[in-house]
């Protein structure tokens, strides 16, 4: 009887194992550079302390745009486009059935150079939605990456006031190699507007191809010149 329970309790632990390796298996980094610029949570900028809602990861070649960026789970695009302090984002909604500990959870892209993929587009984890830039009210090239929880099972109306460590969805898939530089985040400093598509300075994909370029220029879209 003893032994028909230990190994009772061996093949449940192998089984959990095994679900383990397969949950590892769903969720990426979403670029090749390991080079942490900025935890999440509270930091000093210009003397002024404020809560940063995610983690910003720098090129692989400093101040160098054009690095792919990839989508962290499978998902649904809930929105891409301009706002005027995030630049040019996409918003990616994990919801229904999935690996991230079965919540709901919205993923954010901000400051990209470019990207790839429009409102309703279903992607999968681990593929190109844009590259690396500068967009927005920044300095210095990188991804501001945040995760989010889903206060619907839906992920409406979802701001930054829902927003969770991303290292809790990534702390597992984390490259050894990551560093997290201490230097000066002057160069990263960001508006501490709400970064949502309901936000009155973000500007949906659909809204920015009918504008002239005057109106662009107005609003402060970049201009993809300045990252060659």
């Amino acid at each position: 009887m003893k032994k028909k329970m230990i190994g009772s309790i061996f093949v449940l632990a192998l089984c959990f194992s095994f679900a383990g390796a397969s949950l590892a298996a769903t969720i990426y980094w979403p670029t090749q550079s390991t080079r942490i610029t900025s935890e999440y949570g509270m930091r000093t900028l210009n003397g002024v302390t404020e809560m940063h809602y995610g983690l910003d990861i720098g090129a692989r070649t400093a101040g160098v745009a054009g690095d792919a960026v990839k989508a962290i789970h499978n998902g649904v695009v809930y929105s891409a486009g301009y706002h005027s302090s995030y630049g040019n984002v996409v918003f990616i909604n994990h919801n229904g059935t999935n690996q991230m500990n079965y919540v709901n959870v919205q993923s954010v892209y901000a400051h990209l150079n470019t990207y790839n993929v429009s409102a309703g587009q279903t992607v999968n984890g681990n593929t190109q939605i844009g590259t690396m830039g500068k967009t927005g009210n920044v300095t210095g090239v990188h991804l501001h990456l945040e995760t989010r929880n889903c206060p619907t099972s839906t992920c409406t109306n979802v701001t930054q006031s829902n927003a969770t460590n991303p290292k809790t969805w990534l702390s597992n898939f984390i490259p050894a190699s990551i560093n997290l530089l201490d230097e000066d985040m002057g160069q990263l400093l960001e508006e501490g507007s709400d970064l949502s598509p309901d936000s009155p300075n973000y500007y949906s994909h659909e809204e920015l191809v009918k504008m002239s370029p005057e109106e662009l220029e107005e609003i402060g879209y970049p201009n993809p010149f300045d990252f060659q």
